[in-house]
C-alpha cells in the first residue's frame, strides 16, 4: 500500500505586544508538505525548497525528523517509519514567524499521517507543545486565528478565540536572524508590579479589541515593557520602525515573536493604498539604518490541514 499526504501549516506571529508568551495569531505565509508512504527503502527522505533549501543537518539535530521520531515514540511506534517528504516553505528562518513552531506542528501530523491516526488538533498540540516548550509558539499553527495559550504546571492549554477579520498585518522582515534562545537570555529576571499588571491588562484588553475590530484610537494597546524593550536594543531599526508605522497610520505596531519581524495593523477594509504606505514607512526607517527588508502584506487564517490525496 502507499499513499500521498499533503500537509499545509500557517506561519505564525506571537505576544502581539504585551501578550508575552501567551497571544498569537495564524498568518498567511505557509509550510507546504507533500509526504509519501510505501517505498521502504526509501528510509526518512526529506527535501527541502523555498526557505531553507540546501539545509540538510545531520539526522539527529534535524528539527523535522527529531518532531516526527518523538510523536512516534510517545505514542509507542516505530519512529523509523519509512517516508519521502518534500517541505516547501515561505516562512522566513529565525525572524519570528513561526518557522520552527510550524515544522514541529508539520512533522507531529506527519507522524500522524504515517500510523494512519484521524488529524485532531488538540492532540497534535499537546504533542507540539511538548516538544517545543512553549505553547503559544504552535497554538496559532494548529488551530489559526487568534489564539491563547498557557502552560499550567506540566499542562499545556490552548484556545481559538477566532479569527478577527478586521485588519490585515504589514510585516517587514530585516536580514537579521534572531535566535529564540539568545533573545531569551537579554530578558530580565524580574520586573517591577506595577510593570506586570500594566502588561496583563493591556494583554486581556486587546485580545477583546482585535476579536472586535476596535483597535482604532488605540495603538498603545501594543506598547510592552516585559520584552521588546530588551531585544529592541539588539535589533537596529525596531525602534524607529514603529514610529514610522505608527505615523503612517498603523493601527498598532510590535515585534513579531523574538524578531527580528515587525508588524503592523492596517484596517482590512481601509484604502488599499493603505498597507502600502505603512509598508514605504517600515522600509524607510530600517533603510535609514542601512537595513534592506523584505515588506509583504499578510491575512489572518486558519489553521494547519491536512489530507489524503493518493492512495493505491
Amino acid at each position: 500500500m502507499s499513499a500521498t499526504h499533503e500537509i499545509v501549516v500557517p506561519c505564525s506571529t506571537s505576544n502581539l505586544g504585551p501578550g508575552f508568551d501567551s497571544l498569537g495569531l495564524a498568518l498567511s505565509r505557509w509550510l507546504r508538505v507533500t509526504l509519501r508512504f510505501g517505498n521502504s527503502e526509501a528510509g526518512q527522505r526529506l527535501v527541502r525548497l523555498g526557505e531553507g533549501q540546501g539545509f540538510a543537518p545531520p539526522p539527529d539535530e534535524d528539527l523535522f525528523l527529531r518532531a516526527f521520531r518523538a510523536r512516534c515514540e510517545a505514542l509507542g511506534a516505530d519512529p523509523s517509519r519509512a517516508f519521502e517528504a518534500t517541505l516547501v516553505s515561505d516562512i522566513p528562518l529565525a525572524r519570528g514567524l513561526g518557522s520552527s513552531g510550524a515544522c514541529i506542528v508539520a512533522a507531529t501530523m506527519s507522524a500522524d499521517a504515517a500510523l494512519g491516526r484521524p488529524h485532531d488538533p488538540d492532540s497534535v498540540f499537546q504533542a507540539a507543545a511538548a516538544f517545543e516548550g512553549h505553547p503559544d509558539n504552535v497554538a496559532p499553527s494548529v488551530y489559526g486565528g487568534l489564539t491563547c495559550a498557557v502552560s499550567l504546571g506540566a499542562a499545556w492549554h490552548a484556545l481559538a478565540l477566532g479569527r478577527p477579520t478586521a485588519f490585515s498585518v504589514v510585516v517587514a522582515i530585516p536580514p537579521t536572524r534572531a535566535a529564540t534562545e539568545a533573545m531569551r537570555a537579554v530578558l530580565p529576571d524580574a520586573v517591577p508590579h506595577t510593570v506586570a499588571r500594566s502588561a496583563l491588562a493591556r494583554a486581556v484588553f486587546l485580545s477583546h479589541a482585535l476579536l472586535r475590530g476596535e483597535l482604532g484610537g488605540r495603538s498603545g494597546l501594543f506598547d510592552d515593557a516585559l520584552h521588546q524593550p530588551y531585544r529592541s536594543a539588539h535589533l537596529p531599526g525596531f525602534a524607529s520602525a514603529v514610529v514610522a508605522a505608527r505615523k503612517a497610520g498603523a493601527l498598532g505596531v510590535f515585534l513579531s515573536g523574538s524578531g527580528s519581524t515587525v508588524c503592523a495593523l492596517v484596517r482590512a477594509d481601509a484604502d488599499p493604498r493603505h498597507p502600502r504606505r505603512v509598508g514605504a514607512a517600515l522600509e524607510r526607517a530600517y533603510l535609514a539604518h542601512g537595513l534592506s527588508v523584505e515588506i509583504a502584506t499578510l491575512s489572518v487564517v486558519e489553521g494547519a490541514t491536512r489530507r489524503a490525496v493518493e492512495a493505491s
